[in-house]
Parts: structure tokens; C-alpha cells; sequence
């Protein structure tokens, strides 16, 4: 199992590139991966922009025959799955 941080964001935005993210999965002989990121706000639930991101994560992800299993967002004391929501 392989955990790596791919960025650091601020209170509202985080650049987070989806190349670095392949090639970690990669790179580390992956199949399948799961992205977690914090809501500094303690709010978990997901972003506009989560959503997006996810749905686009997921999308190279299927062309690359790897399995996206989750992303989920962590806020005080919760956390919500991104991926059971868009199902």
C-alpha cells in the first residue's frame, strides 16, 4: 500500500494535478486507487468542484484500466464518499 501526498492546498482551493496523480498510481504498480482530501472548514460535504474533479479523475482513470474506488472528503469529525453520492 502506497500513500502519497500530491499537494497543499489553502483554505479555499488547491491546484491538484491530475498527471502527478497517474504517475504516482503508476508508478507504484497500482490497479486501484483512492483519493482523500480535508475541508479545512470542517465541512464535509463535497464541493462543485470535488464533483468535477472527480468525474474527471474518473474518466482517465478508465481509459488507463484502473480502478478509481473512492474519493472521499474529511471535515471535523465526518467525512463523506464523493463516489457513493454520484452513484
Amino acid at each position: 500500500m502506497v500513500f502519497q501526498k500530491l499537494q497543499d492546498g489553502g483554505a479555499n482551493w488547491c491546484n491538484f494535478s491530475q498527471s502527478e496523480l497517474f504517475k504516482t498510481v503508476l508508478f507504484s504498480n497500482s490497479s486501484k486507487f483512492i483519493l482523500v482530501h480535508n475541508h479545512p472548514s470542517g465541512n464535509a460535504k463535497p464541493s462543485e468542484s470535488d464533483y468535477e474533479m472527480t468525474r474527471k479523475v474518473l474518466q482517465v482513470a478508465r481509459l488507463l484500466a484502473l480502478q478509481f474506488l473512492d474519493h472521499i472528503v474529511i471535515g471535523d469529525n465526518q467525512h463523506t464518499s464523493i463516489m457513493s453520492e454520484m452513484q
